[in-house]
């Protein structure tokens, strides 16, 4: 003979078992695990990507600089070149004469991404010559 509970009108038999099985445990933990994995791999690849802008940033930062100041030489002056600044961001710009007297300016900024490979961003201007 069980105990029984009457409720809202119902009778509910109680059968001394409460709480939750083995399998039930063993099945939360594991979408929990995953869940959890989840979130690390994400965080870790945010970080690596957030390194890596940082870095392209200053590598843009140190490709202007360095275009204002041909462009502040001007056409006369302008001439390529290469620098290593901070020790890991390669700067390298090239001047060339265009049709008109003008000087196209490019500057490829070499910078660390945190793997093996750099990677090589390039920027481009024009400095106008009367």
């Amino acid at each position: 003979m069980g105990l029984y509970l009457a409720h809202r009108g119902y009778l509910l038999e109680l059968n001394g078992r409460s709480g939750f099985t083995l399998v039930e445990i063993i099945v939360a933990i594991v979408i929990l695990t995953v869940g959890i994995l989840g979130i690390v791999g994400a965080t870790a690849k945010m970080t690596a990507l957030q390194s890596r802008g940082e870095r392209l940033a200053t590598a843009a930062f140190y490709a202007q600089s360095r275009m204002e100041q041909l462009r502040a030489a001007g056409c006369t002056l302008a001439a390529g070149g290469n620098e290593t600044l901070v020790g890991v961001y390669i700067m390298t710009w090239t001047v060339a004469a265009q049709v008109g007297g003008s000087r196209a300016v490019m500057v490829a900024a070499e910078y660390p991404t945190g793997t093996a490979a750099a990677a090589i961003d390039t920027f481009e201007t024009y400095i106008p010559c009367p």
